[in-house]
C-alpha cells in the first residue's frame, strides 16, 4: 500500500474549525498541487477527505471522486487515520 497524505491548502481563520474555507490563494495552491499529483497518481486510487470544508475543497481540485471520512476529522487519533486507510488489509 502506498499512502499519500495531502494537507489542505491555505484556509481562512475562524472559530468553527470544520467550517473554515480555502482562501483564494488556497484555491490556487490546491489547483497547482492537484495538477502535479494527477500526473503521478496511480490509476487505481482511493481518495479520502476529512469532513472539514477546507479539506473537501482541496480534494475537489483533483477532479476525481472522493469519500468523506469522519475518522480523518481534526482532533482524531492516529489509530483513526490508520483505520480509515484500511491498512494493513488494503493493497
Amino acid at each position: 500500500m502506498d499512502l499519500l497524505l495531502w494537507r489542505h491548502a491555505e484556509a481562512e481563520d475562524g472559530a468553527n474549525d470544520l467550517a473554515r474555507k480555502l482562501t483564494k490563494r488556497g484555491e490556487k495552491q490546491a489547483s497547482r498541487v492537484a495538477s502535479w499529483l494527477l500526473e503521478r497518481l496511480p490509476e487505481q486510487v482511493l481518495l479520502l477527505s476529512s469532513p472539514a470544508v477546507r479539506t473537501r475543497q482541496t480534494a475537489v481540485a483533483l477532479g476525481k471522486p472522493f469519500d468523506v471520512e469522519e475518522r480523518l476529522a481534526p482532533g482524531r487519533s492516529l489509530a483513526d487515520l490508520i483505520a480509515a486507510s484500511g491498512w494493513p488489509h488494503v493493497r
